[in-house]
């Protein structure tokens, strides 16, 4: 398993690390690789910082060229290199917000806009009321029973559809 820092130039330069995963850890642009494998074969790409290539097949040596001179720092290595830190998966929501929205019997309406930036809504439905896009009907929605809820992770526009009259309750999760 080797960390490499390298000077890339315009004319390709050989480095004989074999492997199986190749990453470019830091780089100022784009760089040019090229693997060669142990039967002969190779395959050209194009990686930026924090771009990762996995082979099926061990690679005995690859090739760096840029189109600008630049300074590098590869990993060539059998072992894949992970970086949790770049793997964090963030919970919760900056924001809560809260509405309501009045349905009239068999008629579809709005019951949140589209959002940017909204990880999910939470509905809660007093009556029996279906959930879904344009176009929304009794037949096409999602039934949602008296008392229960429906979350649904969109940023999209979310209609509603009771064949009573309804005052539907969301709760969006936004960032």
């Amino acid at each position: 398993m080797s960390m490499l820092k390298i000077k890339a130039d315009t004319l390709p330069k050989p480095y004989g690390l074999t492997g199986t995963f190749f990453k470019v850890v830091s780089a100022s642009g784009s760089v040019n690789v090229r693997f060669e494998y142990h039967d002969d074969s190779e395959l050209e790409t194009v990686l930026y910082q924090g771009l990762a290539i996995e082979h099926p097949k061990p690679f005995k040596s690859f090739f760096i060229s840029s189109g600008t001179p630049q300074d590098l720092t590869v990993f060539a290595s059998l072992a894949k290199l992970v970086d949790d830190r770049l793997e964090t998966v963030l919970t919760g929501a900056a924001t809560l917000q809260s509405s309501k929205a009045t349905l009239t019997a068999n008629q579809a309406a709005e019951i949140v806009p589209a959002r940017l930036g909204r990880r999910s809504v939470l509905i809660f439905c007093d009556v029996l009321t279906y959930i879904g896009g344009t176009g929304l009907d009794a037949e096409t929605g999602i039934r949602v029973d008296a008392g229960e809820s429906l979350e649904i992770s969109t940023q999209a526009a979310v209609f509603g559809f009771s064949p009573t009259a309804a005052t539907v309750r969301t709760l969006e999760e936004l960032n």
